[in-house]
Formats: structure tokens, C-alpha cells, sequence
């Protein structure tokens, strides 16, 4: 009974419509309701009592009740707001002329649902003065006319006054109600776009500062390409050639951070492109270390790859690559001379597992918490004075998520970190 009264209340019901129309909706349901209740214990009395043209006239506002509701239902409001008016106009003529039973106070309530379900004043107005002008022809009528079917008892009219008034009292108390849940509504929704402010406001810092830190990265490397070249015509070749090998590792690590800064900025305003495919998981890594051979040879670190030639994932192939990059890339930065990186791949379950372990400097939970959340955006310097934009991981996770894979981190101070992806299997 409770899901039948709960969906007639919020029969016709939208989601993009404001505070205003939905109160106006629900008010005109909540009083069909309450009319078709009332209008089922009069007609019950009425039938007993021997007044059928009056429980007739009840039932029959039952039925119209339900007509407004279907048609709220169906979304034409504008039809049901005169419908329900017009219904309370007839039947209060009807029943005050006929029986003179005080039936037209109704209408003075009537001016009260005119004001709440019009906007417009044109209608407010005339459907007011329609009102007014009934109740005081009735009046008039029934001072000087007798009723046309018969009299009604003394009793009727204290019935039709007590109607009135506890009709009234519902519908002002439910209003008073729905104006209270509208207020918290608006509680909720202004404390939710606080919030998002705030957040706004923290995103557009962050970016701010991964913007600063990108000019900063890019303007070392383009310096020393800078000066190497205007020392090109005054130092021998060999001489040279012994710079070449360390500037190439800075612009490797820019356009590294570049082209997570950029694939990031692309995917949070158009969207990533998904390509999945069959990839050898052997011919992915073996690149990595000839990749990553002066940064690798710098730190005097050794990488260690075990991957079986048969290991497949159905992944993005540009996508497992940029991943790859960003972990060893990462795994080297916070990694002291003389470490160890190890990356192997192995089957488990329905996953394809991919993990890349370091014995770098490592992190504290509150650390890990941090990672992959903008909102507390950090950066870190690594063991040999790299830094970056702090956007690696972010990469990292939004394209392993989107093929369908899974990260997970452990990591200990001083001990180092691992990395561990779930790739699906083709």
C-alpha cells in the first residue's frame, strides 16, 4: 500500500525539473489523495443516508481523481491543473445548489489550489474572480431559491465546514513539509557545490604547479642543448661526444614527463582511445632496458627482465608501452646506486601479472594514499636530484583501468616499492 500511495504522490515526477514544479506536482497528487479519501467516506454516507445523487457525485470524483493523476503521469501538467480546478468549480456548484449543504465553501479553497498551480496572473486572476463570482451567486442563490433535490440537514453543513477546514489543514501542513525537505534540498546542494569549489579551486592549483614544475624541467635540458651547441666549433669531437650522452637522458626524461603531461591534459577534456590487441609481453619489455641503458648505467643499477615468450595480454600495445616506461622510469628515480630492479611477468588465475620491484628508498602509507589522488597532489625529488610532474602514476593507473587490468603498490621505507598490474588474457 505504501509503494502505491509513494508512486501516485510522485507520478509524474522528472528528473531535470526544479523545486518549484516538482512541489507543484506532488501538492496537486497529495490532494487528489486526499480528496478521493474523503470523497470515498461521503459517498460511503451519502448511499447509507439515501443521498445517491450525492454519492454518485463523490464517486465520480474519485474517478477524476485518478484522470489527474494518469495525466500528471503522462506529463501533460498544464491539462490536469484545469482539470482538477474545473472538477472542484462543478462539483461545489452542483452539490450547494442542489442541497444547499454549505458545498460552496470548497470554492474559496479552490482560490487557494488557482494560486498554487498557476504562474501566470492572467490565469490567477480570471480562475480567482470565477471562484469569487460562484460563491457569491450560490449564496445568493440559495437565499432566495429552495434546493433542487432537497434540503439537507442542519448536520451536512457542519460536515461541509469541517471538510473544508481539515482539507485546508492537510494541505498547509504538507506544503509547510515540502518546504522544509525543498530547504534541506538546497542545504545539500549549496554545501555540494562548496565542496566541488573547493575541489575546483585545489585542481586549478595543481595544475598550476605541474605547469610550473614542467617549464622548469623543460628549461634545464633546452639550456644544455643551448650551451653545448655554442661550445660545438670550440671543442674537439671527442671531447663532445662525451656530453651528447647525458643531454640525450635529460630530453628523454622531458619528453617522458612531457608526454604524460599532455596525455593526461588530453584524456581529461576529450577521453582516451582504446585499441586493445593480442601483445607479446616479451617483445614489449625487451626494448625497455636499451630504452633506459644511460639512466640505468649513470646509477650503476641492475635491471633484471624475466617474461616467457609465450605470455600474451589483450591490451592497448601504445598503452602497455607508456606504462612500462612510467614504472621503470620511476623505479630508476627513487632507486640509489648500485640498486636492483627486477621485472617479471607470470601467469595467475585469469590474469596476466606484471611486476616491477625496486630496491629504492620506497614509501610510508600516507605516501601511497597520496599517489593516485590529484586533490593532494605531490612531487618528490629522486635519489640522483630527478623530478617530475607527479603525473607518471596518475597515467599509469587511468590506462591500465581502462584496458580492464588492475594496480596495486606495496612499498617500505628505505626497502623499496613494488608494482603489481593484472593484464587481461587474450
Amino acid at each position: 500500500m505504501r509503494k502505491i500511495f509513494l508512486a501516485a504522490i510522485n507520478a509524474g515526477i522528472r528528473p531535470a525539473q526544479d523545486i518549484d514544479e516538482l512541489k507543484k506536482i506532488r501538492g496537486l497528487n497529495m490532494g487528489c489523495l486526499l480528496g478521493m479519501a474523503v470523497a470515498f467516506l461521503l459517498a460511503i454516507l451519502n448511499a447509507v443516508t439515501g443521498f445517491y445523487p450525492l454519492a454518485v457525485l463523490h464517486f465520480s470524483v474519485i474517478l477524476v481523481s485518478c484522470c489527474i493523476i494518469l495525466l500528471q503521469g503522462r506529463g501533460l501538467y498544464r491539462v490536469a491543473h484545469y482539470v482538477g480546478v474545473l472538477e472542484i468549480m462543478i462539483i461545489s456548484c452542483f452539490a450547494a445548489i442542489a442541497y444547499h449543504n454549505s458545498m460552496e465553501i470548497l470554492l474559496l479553497l479552490n482560490i487557494l489550489a488557482v494560486v498554487l498551480l498557476f504562474e501566470m496572473r492572467r490565469e490567477q486572476w480570471v480562475l480567482s474572480l470565477m471562484n469569487v463570482a460562484l460563491f457569491t451567486w450560490i449564496r445568493y442563490y440559495n437565499d432566495h431559491y429552495p434546493p433542487l433535490i432537497a434540503q439537507a440537514p442542519f448536520s451536512r453543513h457542519i460536515l461541509s465546514y469541517v471538510n473544508g477546514s481539515l482539507i485546508l489543514g492537510i494541505l498547509i501542513g504538507y506544503y509547510k513539509r515540502e518546504q522544509q525537505r525543498n530547504r534541506r534540498q538546497l542545504e545539500a546542494m549549496n554545501l555540494e557545490l562548496k565542496e566541488k569549489a573547493a575541489t575546483l579551486e585545489n585542481l586549478n592549483r595543481v595544475k598550476e604547479k605541474i605547469l610550473s614544475i614542467l617549464s622548469h624541467d623543460l628549461r634545464q635540458p633546452l639550456a644544455s642543448m643551448k650551451t653545448l651547441l655554442s661550445m660545438a666549433d670550440d671543442v674537439g669531437p671527442e671531447y663532445f661526444s662525451t656530453f651528447t650522452k647525458r643531454v640525450e637522458t635529460h630530453v628523454d626524461n622531458v619528453m617522458l614527463t612531457l608526454e604524460n603531461t599532455l596525455r593526461w591534459s588530453y584524456s581529461q577534456m576529450k577521453g582516451i582511445t582504446l585499441l586493445p590487441q593480442d601483445v607479446s609481453m616479451e617483445e614489449a619489455l625487451l626494448p625497455l632496458p636499451q630504452q633506459f641503458a644511460e639512466q640505468l648505467r649513470n646509477k650503476q643499477i641492475t635491471l633484471s627482465l624475466s617474461v616467457s615468450p609465450e605470455y600474451k595480454a589483450y591490451v592497448d600495445p601504445e598503452h602497455l608501452t607508456i606504462v612500462m616506461r612510467n614504472l621503470l622510469s620511476n623505479a630508476i628515480k627513487f632507486t640509489r646506486e648500485g640498486g636492483e630492479i627486477r621485472i617479471t611477468v607470470a601467469l595467475e588465475a585469469e590474469h596476466l601479472v606484471v611486476t616491477v620491484a625496486d630496491t629504492g628508498i620506497g614509501m610510508d602509507q600516507e605516501m601511497l594514499e597520496k599517489l593516485f589522488d590529484l586533490e593532494q597532489h605531490f612531487t618528490r625529488y629522486g635519489t640522483g636530484n630527478e623530478r617530475g610532474v607527479g603525473l607518471g602514476l596518475m597515467v599509469v593507473k587511468e590506462l591500465v583501468t581502462l584496458n580492464e587490468g588492475k594496480i596495486r603498490l606495496q612499498s617500505e621505507v628505505g626497502k623499496g616499492t613494488t608494482v603489481v598490474l593484472e593484464l587481461s588474457l587474450p
